[in-house]
């Protein structure tokens, strides 16, 4: 397979993958409590085929993490705004509230309104009789005395009725909300523009949340970056999200793979000697090959900053090698294996090594005592704290091109992450893109034959997600233990 195949790839498969709202804090947890509504079933209007599917899958992510969440589908008028009173009263008793909703939603004269399933529109002025006004739970929220409020609108679709008006001065989307104290305002799309309801099971913008809600530590902010990133690229930027927030204060959203402060100084790991006279950066000694890495510190995350080179596990056994016929056996029975970057031992010293995922993810371990494989949660953060993955590539790529055939564009490597192009080995023993593209396993299945991965390519600053049969060679870097 060339690098144009692996370039098609990526971009097929190229994406990143609310759980919970707590401060960053060893307090007693909050109380948290959550409103989801999803209508999509319209009796007279234009049906919407994943606000209900939308609503399940926040109502799951939201609870998995101690959310108390109150759930409905295609509710009419009296149904929604009787689940939002009776939200209200209940936010009393709760710290954080939480408000999503996905389906129609249209702005008119400057307010905006969340469209029932039993509305019918003839005109722009019954909107404010047959729909609910969404400053009526903005109201509610504000006046629980909660001490953080989150409104979730997934509901910037086009007007189903608009044709049916002879005349309306209605804008399209929704309309800017400023956000009380300590509240924050989450758009699927920007002020009065439109947002898709997607392809798929979930709409674009609800996709992309329940996918950035699974990235620990990090802020309500960053991950709505990341959510603005992800539809935006899959979007071709016809659909930015948008946000307006009052919060003075941090909150995450899922903090389960944060170890407690005095947990981290308890954890032993190979020392990181300071300023080595033979080059610049730390760096740790695998006293197994006594290979030398050096090593970067990115956000909270301590990277190796060079591929590994090792042959052998942990526990001392030899990492084997095998036969191209060998390597054709499908399923557990396949062999363990890793090779030199490019089939070339005089290339491992700087690109490293090839292993196929079997060998990475041996209870044996392939990384230095106190390090392992990230797993895709792991690589995740580490793109969202550079930004996003539409530049965290060129920050992490070499800025030279000596080692790159062709020009690395942009790159920066301004974390020392020092990405070169090793490319892979494919199942039937040829190398291939080497010069082109840095590639990554992690320690994550996709599937019962494939496995997460990241790759960063020669011609642009982005890093895809991608996934591959778990027999192919690629590059590893490891990840010092929290």
């Amino acid at each position: 397979m060339g690098y144009k195949t692996v370039i098609l790839r990526t971009i097929l498969l190229f994406s990143v993958g609310l759980i919970g709202l707590q401060a960053q804090t060893t307090q007693q947890p909050q109380k948290k409590i959550a409103l989801v509504i999803g209508n999509g079933n319209y009796i007279a209007g234009m049906p919407l085929a994943n606000p209900e599917n939308d609503a399940k899958a926040m109502k799951t992510a939201l609870q998995s993490v101690g959310f108390t969440v109150m759930e409905y589908e295609n509710l009419d008028q009296s149904q929604m705004k009787k689940a939002m009173d009776d939200f209200g009263i209940k936010l009393k008793s709760y710290d954080v509230g939480l408000f999503f909703y996905a389906g129609h939603g249209i702005q008119a004269k400057g307010y905006n309104y969340l469209i029932p399933v039993d509305a019918k529109l003839q005109s722009e002025q019954q909107v404010e009789y047959d729909c609910v006004q969404a400053d009526r739970i903005l109201a509610l929220m504000e006046a629980s005395g909660t001490k953080v409020n989150i409104i979730i609108l997934d509901a910037c679709r086009n007007n189903p009725f608009e044709r049916s008006w002879t005349r309306s001065a209605t804008g399209k989307g929704l309309a800017f909300m400023n956000a009380p104290s300590g509240t924050l305002i989450a758009y699927a799309t920007s002020p009065g523009s439109t947002a898709s309801d997607g392809s798929g099971k979930n709409g674009l913008y609800t996709s992309a949340i329940l996918e950035s809600i699974k990235i620990p530590n990090i802020t309500i902010i960053q991950m709505f970056q990341n959510v603005r990133s992800i539809v935006s690229q899959k979007s071709s930027k016809q659909q930015i999200p948008w946000e307006s927030t009052s919060m003075t204060g941090d909150f995450y959203f899922n903090t389960s793979n944060v170890a407690r402060s005095e947990i981290q100084k308890e954890i032993q790991v190979i020392p990181i000697h300071k300023k080595s006279k033979l080059d610049e950066g730390d760096y740790i000694i695998d006293s197994l090959d006594n290979e030398r890495y050096k090593t970067v510190k990115i956000g909270t995350q301590v990277w190796m900053a060079e591929n590994l080179k090792s042959t052998k596990y942990r526990n001392g056994d030899i990492i084997g090698t095998t036969s191209r016929a060998t390597l054709n056996i499908s399923g557990e029975s396949t062999p363990k294996y890793q090779w030199a970057c490019d089939g070339n031992e005089n290339k491992v010293a700087i690109y490293g090594r090839l292993y196929t995922w079997y060998a990475i993810t041996d209870s044996r371990n392939v990384c230095p005592t106190g390090w392992h494989v990230p797993n895709d949660a792991e690589w995740t953060t580490l793109t969202t704290y550079l930004g996003g993955v539409s530049v965290a590539g060129d920050k992490l790529k070499e800025t030279r091109t000596t080692h790159w055939q062709s020009p690395n564009t942009g790159a920066t490597n301004e974390t020392g992450f020092t990405a070169l192009p090793s490319g892979y080995r494919d199942g039937d023993g040829a190398y291939n893109v080497f010069g082109y593209y840095s590639i990554w396993w992690s320690s994550s299945e996709y599937s019962t034959k494939g496995a997460y991965l990241r790759v960063v390519s020669y011609e642009n600053g982005s890093v895809a997600r991608s996934s591959e049969d778990r027999r192919r060679g690629f590059s590893v870097r490891c990840l010092r233990d929290y």
